[in-house]
């Protein structure tokens, strides 16, 4: 469940107005479908969520825009650029848009649309922060791909892996109708972004990340050290007095989680994984934008409202999770209950947590509140069993959200998701 946030905004004059921009294009790759996701993610009651469990003042046009007018009839190859002027066209126009709420101090809410989009978004966003606060802004990259290749280093000529390279003047065009309308309050610095999820980065883009000093977190940094030792290590290189856009591909989960989308690339993120980079950043009070792209609802139908979802869930952490006592029908069976909160801990020690120094897992370690087992429990928790996010190894898959103390006594806290229920978060739970 979900509350409205009580963390203090350093950089809106207006936290609890929310900017809405839907933007159906999906010019900057080649896979139909992808123009469907804002209003997929609308019907799926995004936007009610946001206005009544969070209570953001919500102001969108109830348009989901296709920019045909924008869109150029001919629109033929440059520089290996696969529809130049059509991405152009809709990015100058989707800029000036998302200009026009973040000068006003609201926080923006971009719904994609392909990844070619966030020329748009973060160059909007950018230009009205160094009007209105006379400061650069960073960007937080999530995504299995870097979007930074170059129009001569790119394979495919998809302008949607491409974006940073143009954002940051890496990549420049004196035609004014492609891409020749960016100006200097439209860059940020190779300095300001970072890179959280990478696992499908080709040749050049590694070169590009290596000569130019950015900071990038694979998936193998991920493993190595936890997902919240990597976000600390991205916020620390930003800076804790910098504004912060966050846009987020899709495609930085793990399939299992997001299916639906045009480029998937297995090892990714868990859902968890993924709602905890949304929560650390609002947590900073320095978020005043996000973007969600990649979705596509037609390519795979099974998949379709399970990647909705997952993007759902990435929006709705702007928000505070409130923790409540299951009602007794969920409540999970005792043999159940100490094999998830085992696997719970487990994972959370070895990847997902933070954990306090006087918090000792060396001896046997039960749940509060519970029986101890006879049999079954594991003795070490020194590894984890199981991935509990993995839907392939539970039927209901579980979401840790804490693990702390009370007393002496270890107590988590996360969430089982049923089918055909919403998700019950469990507490010392007790059965």
């Amino acid at each position: 469940m979900t509350q409205p946030s009580t963390i203090t905004s350093r950089f809106l004059s207006h936290p609890n107005q929310l900017g809405v921009v839907a933007v159906g294009f999906n010019g900057g790759q080649c896979k139909k479908g992808v123009e469907a996701a804002p209003m997929a993610l609308i019907e799926s009651g995004l936007l009610t969520q946001l206005s009544e469990d969070l209570d953001y003042e919500v102001h969108h046009d109830n348009i989901v825009h296709y920019y045909e007018k924008d869109i150029p009839a001919e629109d033929p190859d440059h520089r290996g650029m696969k529809k130049p002027r059509a991405v152009s066209a809709v990015t100058k126009k989707l800029s000036s848009q998302v200009y026009d709420y973040a000068k006003d101090g609201k926080f923006i809410l971009t719904l994609g649309g392909d990844h070619s989009i966030a020329i748009g978004t973060v160059s909007g966003t950018a230009k009205a922060i160094r009007e209105r606060l006379g400061r650069e802004m960073a960007v937080i990259w999530v995504d299995a791909h870097a979007d930074i290749n170059l129009p001569e280093t790119s394979d495919s000529g998809n302008i949607h892996g491409m974006p940073m390279a143009f954002l940051t003047k890496l990549a420049t065009e004196e035609k004014k109708d492609i891409f020749g309308w960016m100006r200097d309050e439209h860059f940020v610095s190779t300095q300001k972004i970072v890179y959280i999820g990478l696992r499908d980065v080709d040749r050049g883009e590694k070169k590009i990340l290596r000569e130019n000093g950015i900071k990038a977190f694979s998936m193998h940094d991920i493993d190595r050290h936890g997902i919240g030792r990597v976000v600390e290590m991205a916020l620390a290189h930003i800076g804790n007095d910098t504004p912060i856009h966050l846009s987020f591909d899709v495609d930085a989960l793990d399939p299992q989680w997001a299916p639906s989308t045009g480029t998937p690339v297995r090892g990714g993120l868990t859902l968890r994984e993924g709602d905890f980079i949304c929560e650390a950043v609002h947590e900073t009070g320095n978020l005043i934008a996000m973007d969600l792209v990649e979705v596509n609802p037609s390519l795979e139908t099974k998949g379709a409202s399970e990647t909705i979802r997952a993007g759902c869930s990435l929006y709705i952490q702007i928000g505070e999770v409130e923790v409540v006592t299951p009602p007794e029908e969920h409540r999970l069976s005792d043999t159940l209950a100490f094999f998830v909160i085992g696997h719970a801990i487990a994972a959370a020690r070895n990847r997902y947590t933070k954990w306090p120094a006087d918090f000792n897992l060396d001896g046997d370690v039960y749940p509060v509140g519970l029986p101890r087992p006879e049999e079954g429990f594991p003795k070490s928790l020194d590894k984890p069993l199981v991935d509990v996010r993995d839907p392939h190894d539970w039927d209901a898959p579980v979401s840790l959200l804490e693990v702390g103390k009370n007393g002496r006594d270890p107590v988590v806290a996360f969430q089982v998701f049923f089918p055909g229920v919403e998700p019950i978060c469990f507490v010392d739970l007790r059965v």
